[in-house]
């Protein structure tokens, strides 16, 4: 199944923990829907670590970035 990333999947700093604490609560927030969001999509009741380092939701290879 096809995914709709949302942009900040291409936004570099959303592959980098903010320092400041209300930009940081917002980043995650965003990773939560975006999580949420994939898992559904893509009917992932659950997903082990293993799983999680070689999802495409962690890593973005275009931006050369792994979460």
């Amino acid at each position: 199944m096809s995914f709709a990333w949302p942009w900040q999947y291409s936004f570099p700093p959303f592959f980098t923990l903010q320092p400041n604490g209300e930009t940081r609560q917002k980043q995650l927030a965003a990773w939560c829907a975006l999580a949420l969001a994939y898992s559904r999509r893509q009917r992932l009741p659950a997903m082990t670590l293993r799983e999680a380092q070689d999802s495409p939701l962690f890593a973005n290879p275009r931006l050369q970035s792994i979460l």
